[in-house]
């Protein structure tokens, strides 16, 4: 039963973003995968967390997928109603900063899509500057940790990309 009710979750793929996982220049919210309907959301001091809602605060959960800052051909998150500034790692913490030029800031704020580390066709998020370390939630905070390889982790490194739509008159999920 609890397989077919999380099944209702999964998002529809628009004919702009074909595939479950982030392509450049699309709008996301980043669903939870063990916390059904909890997003990424940034807080006013621009810490990040997990807040249950699709539709609350849609501002705060809207972030582009856009060519990672250090590396091309990775990720990087820019927040929808912050141009400028981007998901970032300041100590283990997830956190909401504006771009520098520095390599240190871009290597901190870019990231690595692989498949999610509890089912495939969820994703995960690598920190490019160490292999071994997650995006994560923990107590609804979001955190970049070491992979300790134990379920729980898994589960909380896991999420799902949800593509957005008609974010605005001007803008839709993807540029083209």
């Amino acid at each position: 039963m609890n397989k077919l009710i999380f099944l209702l979750f999964i998002p529809v793929i628009t004919a702009a973003c074909s595939r479950l996982g982030f392509e450049h220049s699309c709008y996301y919210k980043i669903q939870s995968y063990n916390r059904q309907r909890y997003f990424f959301y940034y807080t006013h001091d621009n810490a990040m967390r997990l807040q249950k809602g699709e539709n609350d605060n849609r501002e705060r959960n809207i972030f582009k997928a856009v060519p990672g800052l250090a590396d091309k051909d990775e990720l990087s998150f820019e927040a929808y109603s912050k141009p400028g500034y981007y998901l970032s790692v300041s100590a283990d913490r997830l956190v909401l900063k504006e771009k520098k030029t520095n390599a240190g800031f871009k290597s901190n704020s870019t990231f690595v899509e692989t498949a999610g580390l509890t089912n495939d066709w969820a994703v995960s998020l690598k920190a490019f500057f160490n292999e071994k370390y997650y995006i994560r939630h923990s107590r609804y905070k979001l955190w970049v940790h070491s992979n300790d390889h134990s379920s729980v982790f898994a589960k909380d490194a896991t999420f799902i990309p949800v593509p957005t739509t008609n974010i605005d008159q001007n803008r839709y999920s993807c540029d083209e």
